[in-house]
C-alpha cells in the first residue's frame, strides 16, 4: 500500500510540472493504469455512457471530463480511496492550469486592449501633433493675412479719404461751375457731336435772343454767320478727333431778331475717363460793342488821317506837357522848310513858332 501512495505522489509531482492539461490527462490515464493494473479506466464525457463507477476530473460544467473505472478488487477500499485522492489532486492541477490559462488569456486580452488603447492614443497624439502643426501654419497664415488686411484697410482708408477729398473738391468745383454757369458773364452752352444744342445758360440765351427751349431745337450752324461755318466745321472735327485741345475765334452770330452780333468763342470737347466723347462746351462773350467801337475808331482814324495829311493848311500835333511836336503834315514842312526829323520832338518855342510869354 505504501508503494501505491508513493507512486501516486511521484506521478502527481511529475504531472504538476506540466502546463498542458491534455497531456496531463493522457499521462495520468497511462500511469494510473500501471499503478492499478487490475483496474480498467476509460475517459468519457458523460456518465450515461457507462453503468459502472466514474469520477469527474475537471471542474468545467460546460465541458465535463469523466473517468469511468472498474475495480475487480472492490474489497480493497484503501486502493479505491487512493485512486480518488489522485483524481482529486489531478483535478486541482487541472483547475490550477485552467485558472492560469484563463488568467493568461485575460492578461493577454488586457494587454491587447492596453496595446490597442496605447496605439489609439499614439495615433490620436500623432493626429493632435499634425493638428498642432496645421494650427501653427494656419496661425502664421492668419497673422500674415491679418497684417495684409491691416495694410489693405489702411490703403482702403487712405483711398476713401482721398476719394472723399476728391468728391469734396469735385462738389466745390461743381458748385463753382454752377455759379459761373448760372450767374457768370459768359454765355455757356453744351452741344452733341452734330452741334445740336443740349442746354444753355441764361447769358447765352440773352446773347442769342432765344429761350433755352428754342435753342435746343437748333444747332450752332443755325445761329452762325455763313462766312464762319466752313472754318468752324474744320476745327470742330479736329476737336472731336482730339487733335487740338480747344478752338478760339471771333465770329458773327445771327440773333433770333436776325441782327448780327460779334462773339468771342472758346470751344472744347469733353471726354469721359474711357476716352469716349460726351459733349462740346462753348463759352461765348458778346464783343459786339468792342468790335463796333473798334470799327468806329478805325473810321475816325481814317477820317482824321485824310484831314491831317490832305489839308491845304499847316497842322501840328503837340503834347500837352512841353508842347513837344508829335507829328506834322506835309504842308507844315513845305511852308517852314523843315524835314520831319528836324521838328519831331522839338517844341514850338524851340522852332521859333511861338514865344514864351513867361520870360
Amino acid at each position: 500500500m505504501g508503494n501505491i501512495e508513493a507512486e501516486i505522489i511521484s506521478l502527481i509531482t511529475k504531472l504538476s510540472e506540466i502546463n498542458d492539461n491534455k497531456i496531463i490527462i493522457q499521462s495520468f490515464l497511462d500511469e494510473i493504469t500501471k499503478i492499478f493494473p487490475s483496474a480498467k479506466f476509460q475517459l468519457i464525457t458523460s456518465s450515461e455512457e457507462v453503468a459502472d463507477r466514474f469520477v469527474q476530473i475537471n471542474t468545467n460544467p460546460n465541458n465535463p471530463l469523466l473517468i469511468s473505472f472498474e475495480l475487480k478488487f472492490k474489497e480493497n477500499e484503501k486502493q479505491y480511496n487512493s485512486f480518488l485522492s489522485s483524481v482529486k489532486l489531478i483535478s486541482n492541477i487541472l483547475k490550477k492550469n485552467e485558472l492560469e490559462t484563463l488568467l493568461n488569456d485575460r492578461k493577454s486580452h488586457l494587454q491587447h486592449l492596453v496595446d490597442d488603447q496605447t496605439n489609439h492614443l499614439i495615433q490620436k497624439q500623432d493626429e493632435l501633433n499634425e493638428m498642432n502643426e496645421e494650427y501653427s501654419v494656419l496661425n502664421e497664415e492668419l497673422i500674415t493675412t491679418n497684417k495684409s488686411l491691416f495694410k489693405l484697410n489702411e490703403l482702403l482708408q487712405s483711398q476713401i479719404n482721398e476719394r472723399k477729398q476728391a468728391e469734396e473738391k469735385l462738389s466745390e468745383q461743381e458748385s463753382q461751375f454752377r455759379n459761373i454757369y448760372e450767374e457768370g458773364p459768359l454765355g455757356m452752352a453744351f452741344a452733341d457731336k452734330e452741334g445740336r444744342i443740349i442746354m444753355a445758360n441764361n447769358t447765352f440765351c440773352q446773347i442769342m435772343g432765344y429761350s433755352e427751349k428754342e435753342l435746343t431745337k437748333l444747332t450752332f450752324k443755325d445761329i452762325t454767320h455763313t462766312d464762319h461755318i466752313s472754318e468752324d466745321i474744320n476745327n470742330v472735327q479736329k476737336l472731336f478727333r482730339r487733335e487740338i485741345p480747344y478752338y478760339k475765334t471771333e465770329k458773327r452770330y445771327i440773333r433770333k431778331d436776325e441782327t448780327v452780333i460779334w462773339g468771342y468763342i472758346t470751344l472744347t470737347a469733353i471726354f469721359n475717363e474711357s476716352g469716349n466723347f460726351m459733349y462740346f462746351l462753348a463759352m461765348v462773350e458778346d464783343i459786339t460793342e468792342r468790335i463796333t467801337a473798334h470799327e468806329l475808331l478805325k473810321e475816325s482814324e481814317y477820317l482824321f488821317s485824310n484831314i491831317f495829311y490832305k489839308s491845304p493848311v499847316s497842322i501840328t500835333i503837340t503834347s500837352r506837357e512841353g508842347s513837344k511836336i508829335i507829328d506834322v503834315n506835309d504842308v507844315f514842312l513845305q511852308d517852314l522848310e523843315y524835314s520831319r526829323e528836324e521838328v519831331i520832338g522839338k517844341s514850338t518855342i524851340e522852332l521859333g513858332l511861338f514865344y514864351d510869354l513867361r520870360i
